[in-house]
């Protein structure tokens, strides 16, 4: 009998203990200043010189039952030490008192070799944190290998109201962003991305360190800070990626939304449409293609109109192996869609070329990129630097 009870108390212990959400690696709820309270790591406020100001931090306790933040003011970050290159989870809860913007996750140098995670709020870049919409990346160290999290649908955050933002890293799997509004205790917005081609983060991502409230930029300088009087607190960092149970447990709501990005279309007309349309529908189109690509992100579709497009078009949102970003011509006949790099100006003659040499009878017009070839009057030219370049034949490897 006394057996059978222990069994049953055994079990009961075991399916209760399989809920609880794992002790975190690091946590830092300012109860103890600026030392996390598992293993007494320091976290440090550093301003937008790179240089140590944590007296410029203000602790404020009791800002809700119980809690203790550290208000910044607009031009400071903190910042403390992360190894973790494997799955891991970072939790924040953030009070904006101005429009929100600004990193508020960063363990990423725009460098490569060093570019690894973060999250924000922007306005439609990923990398530009601008404002008030949910923003994350991941990259395997190189700026081709980023993964963007960002919608055009999401929500934007409001000043005034306590969040609890989770960003969960699971290696060939999924990058995800969790937003709850803290009082009402509901989901505000829930994304993630496909990330099965990132098996780990670079060794040296963010050379190690990662930052809250702002980015590092290098051992100098530091932005896109959070606005003055934004409150940061319970600052917590797991080695392992959370589910969405356990999510939902510390955030205490039932459920967290949970499903890819969903996919758009953007339409481009260059003889009826204007950049400053929002594009998704074919009334409202784009006037330029690179418009389109730059508030493009993974599975989105951009269908172009018939017609020339006098352009240089430059992807910075990279799709992924499972939702690309797909570039695509509403006519597929023959020449009714062309994309050309031929410079406008010149080509209608608003742009003249100008006599550099009357000796030897040398002509030269300047460019607003760096072409491989130039191709004038059905002659091929070879694009030189300089007019010293152009005279002697000389190439420079830059």
């Amino acid at each position: 009998m006394k057996r059978r009870n222990f069994k049953k108390f055994f079990y009961l212990f075991m399916l209760a203990g399989c809920c609880a959400v794992a002790k975190p690696s690091l946590q830092w709820d300012f109860s103890r200043g600026f030392s996390d309270i598992h293993e007494g790591q320091e976290i440090a406020c550093f301003n937008a010189e790179a240089q140590e100001c944590t007296e410029k931090a203000e602790m404020v306790k009791n800002i809700k039952p119980g809690v203790t933040a550290v208000k910044l003011d607009g031009n400071a970050l903190l910042r403390t030490v992360w190894r973790e290159n494997g799955a891991q989870t970072v939790r924040i809860q953030v009070c904006f008192k101005q429009l929100p913007l600004g990193a508020l996750v960063s363990r990423n140098r725009p460098e490569d070799g060093l570019r690894g995670i973060e999250c924000g709020l922007a306005k439609d870049k990923y990398s530009t944190f601008d404002g008030p919409k949910p923003a994350a990346m991941v990259s395997g160290g190189t700026r081709d290998k980023i993964i963007p999290l960002i919608s055009a649908n999401s929500p934007e955050l409001k000043p005034d109201i306590w969040y609890d933002i989770f960003l969960r890293f699971s290696p060939s799997d999924s990058l995800c962003l969790d937003i709850f509004d803290m009082d009402a205790k509901i989901s505000v917005w829930s994304g993630n991305a496909d990330c099965s081609a990132i098996s780990a983060l670079t060794e040296n991502a963010g050379e190690k360190l990662i930052c809250f409230g702002g980015r590092r930029n290098n051992s100098k300088n530091n932005s896109f800070f959070v606005p003055a009087g934004t409150m940061l607190a319970n600052i917590t960092l797991w080695n392992y990626s959370l589910d969405d149970e356990e999510i939902g447990k510390l955030a205490g709501v039932s459920k967290v939304r949970r499903g890819n990005i969903p996919s758009r279309t953007f339409y481009v007309n260059s003889q009826a449409g204007s950049d400053a349309n929002p594009g998704l529908q074919q009334d409202k189109a784009f006037r330029t293609i690179q418009c389109a690509v730059d508030k493009a992100g993974p599975g989105d579709v951009i269908t172009v109109s018939p017609g020339l497009y006098s352009e240089i078009i430059r992807f910075q949102n990279a799709g992924t192996e499972a939702q690309p970003v797909i570039l695509r011509a509403a006519d597929s006949s023959f020449n009714a869609t062309i994309i050309s790099a031929a410079d406008i100006d010149i080509r209608s003659g608003k742009q003249k070329w100008s006599l550099a040499d009357a000796k030897i009878g040398m002509y030269s017009i300047s460019l607003k990129h760096d072409p491989a070839r130039v191709l004038y009057s059905g002659t091929d030219m070879f694009p030189y630097p300089t007019l010293e370049c152009l005279k002697s034949f000389m190439l420079l490897d830059e």
